[in-house]
């Protein structure tokens, strides 16, 4: 309801967020936690702005030992994506 009054936090604040590591890492031993009792955990975040859920999803993978995608490069993609974007009439 705040939002709505136009009182902080903002929709872009509230949504617009990067988790930082250590964030990520509670997050994922919560998930570690449940080895044994669950056959599949899912991680949600809630951030959908930009490139923040994507980004925040690699780290995941990353803490998981999972493979993930060159950053660097993804991002340098993301960076030329972004400077073609058509522009609407």
């Amino acid at each position: 309801m705040r939002q709505l009054q136009g009182r902080t936090p903002t929709v872009a604040e509230k949504y617009g967020y990067l988790y930082d590591r250590a964030e990520l890492t509670g997050i994922v031993a919560r998930g570690r936690a449940l080895e044994g009792q669950a056959r599949r955990v899912y991680f949600k975040l809630n951030n959908n702005v930009g490139d923040a859920p994507a980004l925040n999803g690699e780290d995941i993978k990353e803490l998981l030992g999972l493979e993930t995608a060159d950053r660097a490069a993804v991002e340098q993609e993301w960076r030329s994506r972004r400077r073609r974007a058509p522009t609407r009439p």
